[in-house]
């Protein structure tokens, strides 16, 4: 890995509701690692089904990805965003939990505390880079690192401005063959 700069975001709790992970956005999204950590965060919950997942992406994302809506405050994720979202994480659900360190298809993508997000800066993300805009690269478990870009909002919150690559496919879970023949 030809990294020029490396961060970990490491969490000792994931968020159990919209207000803890509101509280933990509003403590680690300062930084473009936090900012993308809590996207990853909002797509772990969408995933799981959680009942405030889609309210965290709304939370997480800038506004060039929001619609008017009902889900949180007036906004919903654009529809372009959410039907490809529910196509790929309908069919992986996994595929947030490959952003943790520790999880492998092996172990079924499996996570656990603390839980650890790596993000790194190459040449060419920082060169992708300007002014309220970072692009970060994001280890993963299950494929090559993914980028992601990050954009600051007027608060000094950072939101995830494009980071269609991490909800596209990983390696699928190991299944083991029962071979009873």
């Amino acid at each position: 890995m030809n990294a020029q700069d490396y961060k970990e975001i490491i969490l000792n709790d994931l968020p159990n509701s919209l207000e803890e992970f509101i509280s933990l956005r509003d403590r680690i999204a300062k930084t473009p690692e936090g900012g993308a950590a809590i996207f990853i965060i909002a797509l772990k919950a969408f995933a799981d089904k959680k009942d405030w997942g889609e309210k965290a992406l709304v939370i997480a994302v800038d506004r060039y990805h929001l619609t008017k809506g009902n889900v949180y405050k007036g906004f919903d994720i654009s529809i372009s965003v959410k039907s490809f979202l529910k196509r790929t994480i309908d069919k992986q659900p996994y595929i947030p939990n490959s952003y943790f360190a520790g999880s492998s298809p092996e172990n079924h993508y499996s996570v656990k505390p603390p839980y650890k997000l790596n993000f790194f800066t190459t040449k060419y993300t920082q060169a992708q880079s300007s002014g309220d805009k970072v692009k970060l690269m994001v280890e993963c478990s299950g494929a090559r690192p993914r980028p992601i870009t990050l954009k600051k909002n007027n608060k000094g919150i950072y939101k995830a401005y494009e980071f269609s690559s991490l909800y596209v496919g990983v390696k699928a879970i190991s299944q083991e063959v029962d071979d009873d023949l």
